[in-house]
């Protein structure tokens, strides 16, 4: 009687999203809307309950153990917490090892080789080998995270909220050299962050995330420009990123439970212009023009 189901949380509802390769998408919104759960779902952390991945035109929402392997050695994730992403038993040689052991692409002798290489890229110095991640400051252990996710040659790097846990100084050298490293290896980056300056920093392509649905998705300057949902217009004028001449467009309260999710639009709740028709119908997401898409019914 103590495991009776009373429901179950979408985290993830009907979202759709294609990375182009050497591009960056960002994937924005309110803590708990999904977004995390998004990304380990893609990299193989979660299995889905429904839905297709592919990566290449090669389907990986249901690969076996021998493909999961060549999954994580094509995507990998450097995480939010870089304090808690590493064994604190392994120093930094064996955590950049660890990697090249478990997915078998470490060749005899070329193991040191590859950590060295990552190391320069990364902007570290063979000294810290040896050392423990707790003797490292906060932006040297996120440099090393994203040396253990580049030591494997992915093509898709996830990064869960990259520089959220770091100062504002530090911040900028990740940024930096998160620029190069995709220009320098070719990679096509997934970033999830709440900070939409880093967001319009680096990417491309935006996509704002409501309660488990994508509900606008554009390339950057049309979002910050001209962005068509109330949630995407509230968010930019929370960062103090835009100045709406219709005024001030304020959401009041917290999300509503996924577990039991608003009828018709998820929004309505807490959107200044609801209208009656957003109370039965959950707006699909339609095209607006040059790549732009969002759902909504009362900005068309």
């Amino acid at each position: 009687m103590w495991r009776r189901e009373k429901g179950f949380v979408h985290a993830v509802d009907g979202v759709s999203l294609s990375l182009p390769n050497n591009q960056t998408i960002g994937l924005v919104g309110e803590s708990g809307c999904g977004k995390s759960t998004l990304a380990r779902l893609i990299i193989g952390l979660i299995e889905p309950d429904a839905g297709e991945i592919f990566l290449e035109e090669r389907k990986i929402s249901i690969a076996d153990s021998g493909q999961l392997k060549e999954l994580r050695q094509s995507v990998q994730m450097v995480f939010q917490d870089s304090a808690n992403a590493f064994d604190p038993r392994f120093t930094v040689r064996r955590i950049l090892e660890e990697p090249l052991r478990i997915t078998g692409s470490r060749v005899k002798g070329q193991g040191s080789r590859e950590i060295r290489i990552v190391l320069e890229a990364v902007g570290l110095s063979e000294e810290l080998l040896d050392r423990y991640p707790h003797q490292l400051s906060g932006g040297q252990r996120q440099r090393v995270g994203i040396a253990r996710a580049l030591v494997v040659r992915p093509k898709v790097l996830i990064l869960d909220e990259p520089v959220s846990a770091l100062d504002r100084s530090i911040q900028g050298q990740i940024l930096d050299l998160l620029l190069d490293l995709q220009k320098k290896y070719s990679l096509s980056y997934l970033i999830i962050s709440h900070d939409l300056k880093v967001v319009r920093r680096l990417c491309d392509w935006i996509a704002v995330m409501y309660l488990g649905k994508i509900v606008e998705f554009a390339p950057r300057q049309k979002i910050f420009n001209e962005s068509y949902h109330p949630y995407t217009k509230s968010l930019l004028q929370a960062a103090q990123l835009s100045v709406l001449k219709t005024g001030s467009i304020g959401i009041q309260g917290e999300p509503p439970s996924p577990l039991h999710p608003p009828s018709g639009c998820r929004f309505r709740t807490r959107c200044p212009f609801v209208e009656e028709r957003c109370q039965k119908e959950d707006p699909l997401l339609t095209f607006r023009g040059a790549g732009h898409m969002a759902a909504c019914h009362v900005f068309t």
